[in-house]
């Protein structure tokens, strides 16, 4: 009795949390849309209080399904953030790049939208029906005496009410189900989807028509104030550019051309803007932004995409309109005219009535079914129409792609300059501390062994006896030396061979894994051995580990390498020197570096470099 008694109880907690769903999802939309992120996670907390409610209340587990946010933005060697192809000097644009990209790429998102919008209505005739049935048998007792019915119906419903409720809202604030299970329910739930972020483009319209006021203001006089417009714009703009990638199905890269170098004074220490001097590099700086800003084609198609906007987002609420009215206004009354028509007495088409149209009430049952269902079925293409627009608009151009391409290729270039530079000094010296001392004293010895030859026949043999043994040590010295600049086992057998004689000649237990078709060209083969081989060292030295695991594998155009140990870790790639330099000998190309290494470990480092061309192993 106790369970029959509450459940009204806990159905009007958990549909009062319902019917704030709309509310914290309007909110939390339009401040994501002027860049407030933290707005999402508070609208993931208000969801959480749901998912409590339904353990506590429905006795229906309810695992958090969110995926793992990112790790903070980390400097490359020469303190830049990186995002995708771009280069900044702080870690917050990046930071929030990075947690948008997490927060629009979490299927959870959509899955929590969806169960804001819709759990007013879905609790509505499950977790609040107890409660309707009990007030309204009350309250029309006055009416008709048949209503007290109501009170006993209500109350005898309330645990299957409250727990059908429980577990729709498990299935939407839990983890997806498998996609095995495909259906008409699941493909409806992705149109309803569609038609709750057409919600977000018709949101999206008002700070569009604000930002586009903004650049046209910036435009006069002389469009001086033009890059500094483009400090709150191209923000803005990428922000729109994981939802367009995810609505088009295209990648959605940005298109903005790198930023001018900074002003360089001349040998008299002035700085030059065409035929002018100046004493200062702000104002040559200014005035290259200017020109940068102009002369970058996205800055045009950022204010066309802009300008748009306030056409494209009232057609999407138009169509968000339509469908709701004809959802809600049209067919709901007579759905909700079944289980309520013994004790209410309300018109089910006065929404139909109210629009003036001739012909029996029953007509608009019909015209809301064809609306609603018209409305469901078109708002994914509308999405995707929408999404394929804003691609074609946001994507960069050729120039610009070509642009960012030769700065990537610049960067590389300094970098492998600077690497082969500081190799070339660590060869010489290298030859100078083993190799040419040793042959220095070889020598000295010789000068001895020519005054003895003659004086003291035995003493000169056995110098030249000690002068062959330093001799022999000499040339190891020197195959040492050899062995580090290209060993001849990576010549001739390969990276795989290469890197097993490594784990043997390790002190540590190393276990080899291989999976590549063969050989790739011998310049990578040299950056991904010496790679390997400088992480087991450190292994070796520091993690404390007495096994490693080594695993090397080909896997959509990319060679990657990773090197497992059981350590002590906390290895930090900021702090380390060494992962800095091998993250600037693998950039020369186009190869990454990851370090993943929480304290207590175990770490894992991983590298991948793209190679597109293999020789039968």
């Amino acid at each position: 009795m106790t369970a029959y008694a509450s459940a009204w109880l806990r159905g009007a907690a958990l549909g009062a949390l319902a019917l704030l769903g709309p509310v914290v999802l309007l909110l939390s939309s339009a401040a994501a849309m002027f860049g407030y992120l933290s707005a999402i996670s508070a609208s993931r907390a208000f969801t959480s209080l749901t998912r409590q409610g339904v353990r506590r209340w429905c006795g229906i587990p309810v695992p958090t399904p969110y995926r793992e946010p990112p790790e903070p933005p980390r400097p490359n060697a020469r303190g830049q953030y990186r995002y995708g192809n771009r280069l900044h000097d702080s870690p917050g644009l990046v930071a929030w790049q990075r947690r948008l990209a997490w927060l629009s790429g979490d299927p959870a998102t959509n899955r929590d939208s969806a169960f804001l919008l819709g759990g007013p209505f879905v609790a509505a005739v499950t977790a609040l029906l107890p409660v309707e049935l009990v007030v309204g048998g009350v309250t029309l007792a006055w009416v008709t005496p048949w209503a007290l019915l109501a009170v006993p119906a209500g109350i005898a419903c309330g645990p299957a009410a409250v727990r059908l409720y429980g577990r729709w809202a498990a299935r939407l604030l839990g983890p997806a189900p498998e996609r095995t299970r495909a259906g008409v329910v699941r493909a409806l739930g992705r149109r309803v989807a569609a038609l709750a972020e057409l919600v977000l483009v018709a949101l999206f319209a008002v700070p569009a028509l604000v930002l586009t006021a903004l650049v046209a203001l910036s435009l006069v006089p002389g469009a001086w104030a033009l890059p500094l417009a483009q400090r709150v714009v191209r923000p803005a703009v990428s922000a729109h550019r994981p939802l367009i990638a995810r609505w088009s199905g295209r990648e959605v890269a940005d298109p903005y051309l790198p930023p001018p170098e900074p002003p360089r004074p001349r040998r008299d220490g002035l700085y030059q803007l065409g035929r002018t001097l100046f004493d200062s590099p702000a104002p040559v700086a200014r005035a290259q932004r200017h020109q940068w800003a102009l002369r970058d084609p996205a800055t045009w198609r950022d204010l066309v995409w802009l300008a748009v906007q306030p056409v494209l987002g009232p057609l999407a609420a138009l169509l968000v309109a339509a469908t709701g009215y004809a959802a809600f206004g049209l067919v709901w009354p007579w759905l909700w005219l079944v289980p309520t028509r013994w004790w209410l007495d309300y018109d089910p088409a006065f929404a139909w009535t109210a629009l003036g149209v001739p012909g029996p009430p029953w007509w608009g049952l019909v015209a809301g079914v064809v609306v609603t269902a018209a409305g469901v079925a078109t708002a994914p293409l509308a999405l995707r129409g929408y999404g394929l627009a804003g691609a074609a608009l946001l994507s960069p151009t050729g120039a610009a792609s070509l642009a960012r391409r030769v700065r990537q290729l610049s960067d590389s270039r300094d970098d492998a300059n600077r690497v082969q530079v500081a190799e070339l000094r660590r060869i010489e010296q290298d030859l100078h501390d083993g190799v040419q001392a040793g042959l220095v004293a070889i020598g000295m010895q010789l000068d001895a062994v020519e005054a003895l030859v003659d004086t003291a026949p035995g003493k000169a043999k056995e110098l030249v006896a000690d002068a062959r043994r330093r001799l022999a040590g000499t040339l190891v010295d020197l195959r040492a030396v050899v062995r580090t600049i290209h060993p001849p086992v990576l010549a001739e057998r390969g990276l795989a061979d290469a890197v097993r004689a490594l784990a043997l000649d390790s002190p540590l237990e190393v276990e080899v894994s291989v999976d590549f078709p063969g050989r790739v060209e011998a310049a990578v083969e040299s950056a991904v051995y010496f790679a390997l081989r400088e992480l087991l060292t450190n292994v070796a030295k520091h993690s404390g580990a007495r096994a490693a695991q080594v695993e090397l594998r080909f896997d959509g155009g990319w060679l990657h390498a990773s090197v497992r140990d059981e350590g002590r870790g906390g290895v930090d790639p900021v702090r380390g020197t060494g992962l800095r330099g091998m993250r600037r000998r693998l950039g020369a190309f186009d190869g990454d570096l990851s370090v993943d290494s929480p304290p207590g470990g175990p770490t894992l480092v991983a590298l991948r470099v793209p190679c597109e061309s293999w020789e039968d192993g």
